[in-house]
């Protein structure tokens, strides 16, 4: 079976390496192919230099040899145009896309090519989203005109799948009941994690007294809450990761005199390395879908304090493999890090590692994926 992979609108395999999220998203494309489940994969990106990346990465033995990767013509690449390339893709790509056997969505965001290329090719579609983006731009409060387009875009989709996957049950129940998908239609396969990669190393020396937080610097985060409590809490906070709030940010540092280090933007093969010089790991979000960051951090054996909120708390039980905060404000993830703290971290560290090894494992994720794909060829 050949599979055709959209990439998120205007990402490109340049961005997923600078971003440190290449070796993190190849790996179920890999094992799909080394598991002989798929003969070859397709990636529709939106760079323009994709092509020449992914060849040094066959190279250097990165990416697997039966990954192509079909990269957005240069001509596109002008104000507007990776807009219209989206529109355009399926027929300026025939030629690669009338030789697959089924097209896949990375996101939501750019499901329109995939759903247009099913028009053409009459090839059945997987529309996976690893959140749902019209509850994304609702609680960013973003314009009318934005949250009309990406509920039109949700309609489009889901309207021609033929099966949806999402990462969580309250988002299989909430495009059941918004968009009325039958439920037999709708897959929830969790994020994965690489735990030969992501495991617990008790030979590093772990530091005393700070958090880590790993992701984008971005409002849904809530990170100027984090802060706050963070400060109270008399801890040094880590930050790797970017975002449009950084200078934001910064100046709320300075108001609280909080001890915060930002570390940039890591490669996620490098990251188990430095997640175990930590014992405490931080996610004081308003808002998730399925949080990967917490399960690397999880797998590695960090206590892990989130706040309760949909996403996190279908992870995280309080208590049992981590702490979770009463409210979203200061004040609760303040009492949440208190408490974890000072409790015995060795069962919770335990109990979230074998949370992270049981339901969300790369081989767990690859073998839902073959069920699924196995259920597609019998149906369509």
């Amino acid at each position: 079976m050949k599979l055709a992979l959209f990439f998120t609108f205007g990402v490109s395999l340049k961005r997923w390496l600078e971003g440190g999220l290449f070796d993190r998203e190849k790996l179920l494309y890999e094992e799909l192919l080394r598991e002989k489940i798929l003969s070859k994969v397709s990636w529709f990106t939106y760079g323009c230099k994709d092509k020449k990346i992914s060849q040094q990465l066959k190279q250097n033995h990165r990416l697997h040899t039966d990954i192509e990767v079909v990269q957005m013509p240069a001509f596109f690449c002008i104000p507007f145009g990776k807009f219209f390339y989206s529109l355009l893709m399926p027929v300026i790509m025939r030629k690669f896309l009338k030789h697959v056997d089924v097209l896949k969505t990375n996101q939501m965001s750019g499901s329109w090519s995939a759903v247009i290329a099913k028009k053409f090719f009459k090839q059945p579609l997987i529309v996976r989203t690893g959140y749902t983006w019209s509850r994304l731009k609702s609680s960013q409060k973003t314009s009318g005109f934005r949250n009309a387009f990406v509920r039109r875009a949700e309609v489009f989709a889901y309207r021609n799948a033929d099966f949806a996957v999402v990462t969580t049950e309250s988002q299989a129940e909430f495009i059941q009941n918004r968009y009325s998908v039958a439920r037999e239609k709708v897959f929830v396969i969790p994020n994965y994690i690489d735990t030969n990669l992501f495991k617990p190393d008790d030979t590093v020396k772990k530091y005393p007294n700070r958090l880590i937080y790993v992701g984008r610097i971005s409002k849904e985060k809530n990170l100027f809450s984090l802060v706050t409590a963070a400060a109270r809490a008399k801890m040094q906070l880590d930050i790797y990761g970017c975002g449009n709030l950084t200078e934001d940010l910064k100046k709320h540092i300075q108001k609280t005199e909080a001890a915060v280090d930002f570390k940039g933007i890591l490669a996620n093969n490098l990251l188990p390395g430095i997640l175990n010089k930590y014992r405490f790991f931080v996610l004081a979000s308003l808002n998730e879908s399925l949080p990967k960051s917490l399960l690397e951090a999880m797998a590695c054996g960090l206590v892990c304090i989130g706040t309760d909120v949909t996403g996190i708390n279908e992870i995280i039980t309080d208590g049992v493999n981590g702490r979770l905060a009463g409210g979203t404000d200061a004040d609760s993830i303040f009492e949440a890090i208190k408490r974890a703290v000072n409790s015995p971290a060795q069962s919770v560290s335990n109990a979230a590692v074998e949370t992270v090894r049981n339901k969300f494992s790369l081989e767990s994720i690859v073998e839902k994926y073959s069920q699924l794909l196995a259920r597609l060829e019998n149906e369509c």
